[in-house]
């Protein structure tokens, strides 16, 4: 992967009341530019979930396609524009075309491609982003084509790409053709936004069979600017750093707003951090995975799968006769889309019973459910004992 210098391009102002962005093209021969614009009038406050447009605009002579924008710090999650979906792929070679079957059960073979640019295009891609940093690092991963496109299809080499036909009514599977820039025009004439792709959601998505793995990487920044003090994640790394003895390197982070504080997750263990004035890293949780801040935030309630056994059909499933740890209640999945044991934890609940499970010698894992998390699993640690309890005040339903 070839990697372009550190460039900032955008700045950020957010206040109590509104937040302004001024963006700019790098200079005349970079070839993409990013601006970053609030989703609606809602303000945007440190620490908390925003839903901010990401666009990218080509400004080369080249045909490219955006792989993915990635913030180069651990709290927030990729913007990935080309992905497999849920569905198959089979290729007409015949017809020259491919048909996409959403309803099969599995994941198609080659990916999808949400950000294939012309020159002059831009796509506008919208993500849930939360701002802790006073400068945000991202990185643009994309493709380019080998020669200036003159609007030939040879010109768009090595890219070989198919289009969604064009179709009177929703019929299943869709047929994907070779481009041409009539169908191209119509495809980008209606669908100005897309978001992580999906088989409900493949707008502008392309198939690229032809794409080699060649993909460039330009490092740009965009500069937050807060009202007061808050506890930006440039000093977290720094504090965490020197209570944990580790290097930074050897740290992951995350945010939570309900928490209002950051999570510092080391090897089997994490821990809260929540001000410069900590000393210690307090009592430990266990391991879990960083999305479960975002369930925190949006969520009344997490769910985690604790067992096998299922009785019972239906919608919120039935309460069994149990409880976990003596602590938990536990209930049965609906019997249809999720079997088993499972704990519905109010969220106010999650960090003591993250402090009981390390001492019970459990992780928290993500059950992936079309590439999306639905819920946790409880899981045994790997090669590891149940820890002491010393460092977990004792844990109870309140």
């Amino acid at each position: 992967m070839r990697s372009r210098p550190l460039r900032s391009i955008s700045i950020v102002s957010v206040t109590a009341l509104a937040l302004a962005l001024f963006a700019q093209p790098l200079s005349a021969d970079d070839a993409l530019c990013l601006t970053v614009m609030p989703f609606d009038e809602e303000p945007i406050s440190f620490g908390k979930l925003a839903s901010l447009f990401f666009v990218v605009q080509n400004n080369s002579k080249h045909v490219v396609v955006i792989q993915q924008v990635t913030p180069l710090n651990d709290v927030n999650e990729p913007l990935t524009l080309s992905s497999s979906v849920y569905g198959s792929l089979r290729k007409d070679d015949a017809a020259d075309a491919y048909e996409f079957n959403p309803l099969s059960q599995q994941a198609t073979q080659l990916p999808f491609y949400g950000g294939l640019l012309l020159p002059g295009e831009k796509v506008v891609a919208l993500s849930r982003h939360r701002p802790v940093a006073k400068r945000e690092e991202l990185r643009i991963t994309y493709y380019t084509s080998s020669q200036v496109y003159d609007g030939s299809i040879e010109s768009m080499h090595p890219f070989q790409v198919y289009v969604r036909a064009q179709e009177k009514e929703a019929i299943s599977p869709r047929r994907y053709v070779p481009f041409t820039m009539a169908r191209w025009n119509e495809i980008n004439g209606t669908s100005t936004v897309t978001r992580s792709l999906g088989p409900d959601n493949m707008s502008r998505a392309v198939i690229i069979p032809t794409l080699e793995d060649k993909a460039i990487s330009l490092d740009v920044s965009v500069v937050f600017r807060y009202e007061g003090a808050p506890f930006c994640l440039e000093d977290a790394t720094r504090y965490a750093s020197r209570i944990s003895g580790k290097s930074v390197d050897l740290l992951r982070f995350g945010f939570s707003s309900f928490l209002n504080q950051y999570v510092v997750f080391e090897e089997g263990v994490s821990w809260l951090l929540a001000s410069k004035e900590q000393k210690d890293k307090g009592s430990l949780l266990t391991a879990f995975p960083p999305v479960l801040l975002n369930d925190l935030d949006s969520s009344p309630y997490i769910r985690v799968r604790i067992g096998d056994k299922q009785e019972g059909f239906g919608m919120g499933g039935m309460k069994s006769s149990r409880k976990l740890w003596d602590c938990y209640p536990v209930y049965y999945g609906d019997g249809m889309y999720t079997r088993g044991e499972f704990l519905h934890l109010a969220k106010e609940e999650v960090v003591e019973f993250l402090r009981l499970a390390r001492t019970k010698g459990k992780i928290l894992k993500p059950h992936n459910y079309f590439f999306s998390a639905l819920y946790y699993t409880l899981s045994e640690k790997e090669s590891s004992r149940p820890a002491p309890a010393a460092d977990s005040q004792k844990s109870g339903r309140r």
